[in-house]
């Protein structure tokens, strides 16, 4: 059997071009318009003719109860530093210094805004 060889930038591309993106935004959505996120997937839940959708619906439904807002009360906040963190990062022509003193200061605003 013959060994097959893949280069990462075959399968990938550039390292460098590669971008992540922090869900921020989305929490922060879901932290403001709890209700309307409830009412739809209540709408889905029941619509009829049962739509495809349903079962997914009903298992978010159901995953959303006080634990559930708890955390995102608590996480919301992180990932609020954490994006501004991962903006910045992904700045063309970041030097090494700059990128070390956000990331040295994260955890430090990122206790800020929890406590």
């Amino acid at each position: 059997m013959a060994a097959v060889s893949v280069s990462w930038t075959a399968c990938y591309g550039n390292p460098v071009a590669v971008r992540w993106a922090c869900r921020e935004a989305a929490l922060k959505a879901l932290q403001r318009n709890p209700n309307a996120v409830l009412k739809l997937l209540d709408d889905i839940i029941d619509s009829s003719p049962p739509n495809l959708a349903r079962g997914d619906a009903q298992m978010y439904r159901n995953a959303i109860n006080f634990l559930f807002i708890l955390c995102l009360e608590i996480t919301t906040p992180v990932f609020k530093v954490t994006a501004l963190a991962s903006d910045s990062l992904q700045e063309e022509g970041l030097d090494y210094s700059t990128a070390y003193k956000m990331i040295d200061g994260v955890p430090y605003t990122t206790l800020f805004w929890i406590l």
